[in-house]
């Protein structure tokens, strides 16, 4: 939050990325905003662009699509929801994208350290947000003064 200045009112990050990601993250000045974007329930897809270490083989993929349990900081295991994964570039470390709808900390790092590939460089592109929480009303234009 150091980098913003001279706003003029408090400005709240959606969600996070760790140290050693990179990429979009959004900013707004509306807090209940905020907090609805970040709630689980809000299913706010995340789209991260990710080059992993070696090719994994499509049954490793398709472990990753189903969703698999992966270890958490205080040495739980918990269930990955499904994940949209295709690859964007083949290589002998291949690109992928991933989407994903929840965001533990270090979730996709986990999921393929799971399934034996290290995650070399990993980066947010894009967050979509779901058509239930902004109704079309919403965004009407007010006809109260015509």
């Amino acid at each position: 939050m150091s980098l913003i200045r001279g706003v003029g009112s408090r400005v709240y990050p959606v969600g996070r990325l760790d140290y050693a990601s990179e990429g979009l993250l959004l900013m707004t000045n509306d807090g209940t905003l905020a907090h609805r974007l970040m709630k689980a329930a809000a299913h706010v897809a995340k789209t991260y662009v990710v080059k992993v270490s070696g090719q994994p083989r499509e049954d490793a993929i398709a472990r990753l699509r189903g969703g698999l349990s992966i270890a958490t900081d205080d040495g739980k295991r918990v269930r990955t929801s499904p994940a949209k994964i295709r690859i964007v570039k083949e290589a002998a470390n291949p690109w992928y994208e991933i989407t994903l709808i929840e965001g533990r900390n270090r979730q996709i790092r986990r999921m393929f350290e799971e399934v034996g590939h290290h995650v070399e460089k990993i980066k947010r592109v894009n967050m979509v947000r779901s058509r239930s929480m902004f109704p079309r009303e919403s965004f009407a234009p007010d006809h109260a003064g015509s």
